[in-house]
């Protein structure tokens, strides 16, 4: 569903597109989006083992804006656990996150880490419901490649800024 492509996109276009970029706020051509109201600010995920599918092998924690520790991923924003929660890796923290403009995609939100080990890269797309609060979907969970997710919500919907009178 999302292409390897996005992964190097990732890389290449850093945060263009995007005025300013944290792992929360991304202000854009369109407005700003700012994914605040959906974290949780208690040092845990608000969106708790997320998984595929009912027979899917891994498990997905994520919280925008502010880290959580949850089992082996420490001060992390997004955690993968496998299947007898014995291993988890940190997929990324608020240092490790950056908003992408993608000309197929939209707006989405990477995170690129890497050790002495491995490199991963997510990809959380984000999509404008007005109709939803929040839901966060696995689209593909092989580690072997990029992880790929969709965030449904109406704080993934751009919001105009006001402008200041001076």
């Amino acid at each position: 569903m999302f292409p390897k492509t996005l992964c190097l996109l990732a890389h290449l276009l850093a945060a263009r597109g995007v005025e300013y970029n944290s792992s929360c706020i991304a202000v854009t051509d369109d407005g700003v989006i700012d994914l605040r109201p959906l974290a949780n600010n208690d040092s845990s995920p608000r969106f708790m083992d997320v998984m595929k599918d009912r027979e899917a092998m891994l498990r997905f924690s994520w919280n925008p804006c502010y880290n959580f520790d949850e089992q082996g991923c420490r001060q992390v924003e997004l955690c993968e656990l496998t299947p007898h929660f014995d291993l988890s890796y940190s997929l990324g923290n608020s240092t490790q996150a950056s908003f992408i403009q993608d000309p197929t995609f939209g707006l989405v939100l990477a995170y690129n880490v890497s050790d002495i080990y491995d490199s991963r890269t997510s990809i959380i797309r984000l999509i404008c419901d007005v109709n939803e609060e929040g839901l966060l979907k696995v689209v593909e969970d092989d580690p072997s490649q990029q992880y790929n997710f969709i965030l449904r919500s109406k704080h993934c919907c751009p919001k105009t800024q006001s402008k200041q009178s001076t």
